[in-house]
């Protein structure tokens, strides 16, 4: 598909970019939609306390979620915003409609199969006619305990509508269901930053490919911080790779209550009565303004050799499709 040559004026280094293959599972192609992603989510944020949760499947469904993608991650996604919002709809909590949004993860840092979701809560929420505002505790949402009880329910039930004829493992009732749930004293800036870099990439990027070693890749994985490395035969590296790429169709972000599309109105009138209530429309309109200027100024391209100079386009690359290789024997029998 071609691409261009690009040149470092600090280090004299050539680097190769070559033309976007346009699927969303490349993290090269789809940068910039990562990028504006990113922004739009921090333009919806409001000044009150975040909660990053986190709801998996027990092992012994991976087999199951694997053959039935299309069917099982959407009850994934139901199945976790219904039991946090059913919770957060007590009194107790925060007695009101809060704002979900939810992005689908299928790997671990050694690429095996282990799907979950990751949740981003705001700790606000609206009544159901909208004129009353609610908050929860400062560093508490809800009971998480109740909470995997509850999404463990609502999974198996709304599975086995989905999938009247499959067996839903017996063990999967016995054992207690990993339900994550996080104040972030850092802000949600650093949750919405984490979930860009997964939204448009698979299980591995390429900087943790180190080498090949006797016909073995060689990959780097972080293991409680700590890097570690593992050696892979070129077929298992390809299985472990594209068992985490979707579906075609399939929806890895969707937003709930606050967050849904049909809410957008709702939604900016929360922001604003939350920004007026604590007086930093200023501050606001300054952080906006500053965000606009960085949107307009010519993006450049960091020299990934060094880190700091910046490449600029020497010349373009034309495709070559004569000189690809052959299909190999058993694709060319069929």
């Amino acid at each position: 598909m071609g691409g261009h040559l690009y040149h470092c004026d600090t280090c004299d280094h050539y680097h190769y970019s070559y033309h976007c293959c346009g699927n969303r599972h490349c993290p090269q192609c789809r940068s910039q939609a990562t990028r504006q992603w990113v922004q739009q989510r921090m333009g919806e944020l409001m000044p009150v306390p975040y909660f990053h949760l986190v709801f998996t499947l027990p092992s012994e469904f991976r087999d199951m979620v694997r053959a039935n993608q299309k069917i099982v991650f959407p009850v994934l996604f139901k199945a976790a915003a219904a039991s946090l919002m059913q919770l957060t709809a007590d009194e107790r909590y925060v007695g009101a409609q809060i704002g979900i949004l939810a992005v689908l993860h299928t790997w671990s840092r050694a690429m095996i199969y282990h799907p979950h979701v990751h949740l981003l809560v705001p700790g606000v929420g609206l009544s159901r006619d909208g004129s009353t505002v609610f908050f929860s505790r400062r560093e508490y949402l809800v009971p998480v305990k109740a909470l995997s009880i509850l999404f463990r329910a609502k999974f198996i039930s709304m599975l086995k509508k989905e999938l009247p004829g499959k067996m839903v493992p017996s063990v999967s009732r016995k054992k207690a269901w990993v339900v994550f749930c996080k104040y972030l004293d850092l802000g949600p800036e650093k949750v919405i930053d984490y979930l860009g870099r997964y939204l448009n990439r698979v299980a591995i990027s390429d900087a943790r490919v180190h080498r090949l070693a006797d016909g073995d890749v060689l990959v780097h994985y972080r293991d409680e911080d700590r890097i570690k490395s593992m050696r892979l035969s070129p077929h298992e590296f390809l299985r472990r790779y594209l068992q985490h790429v979707l579906p075609k169709g399939l929806n890895k972000v969707r937003r709930y209550g606050l967050f849904a599309p049909a809410r957008q109105k709702s939604l900016k009138e929360l922001q604003c009565q939350l920004l007026l209530a604590a007086q930093t429309k200023l501050t606001l309109l300054t952080a906006l303004a500053a965000t606009a200027e960085k949107v307009e100024k010519p993006y450049q391209r960091l020299c990934p050799h060094c880190g700091h100079g910046v490449i600029k386009r020497v010349l373009p690359i034309a495709p070559n499709y004569r000189n690809r290789s052959p299909p190999s024997q058993s694709v060319a029998a069929t």
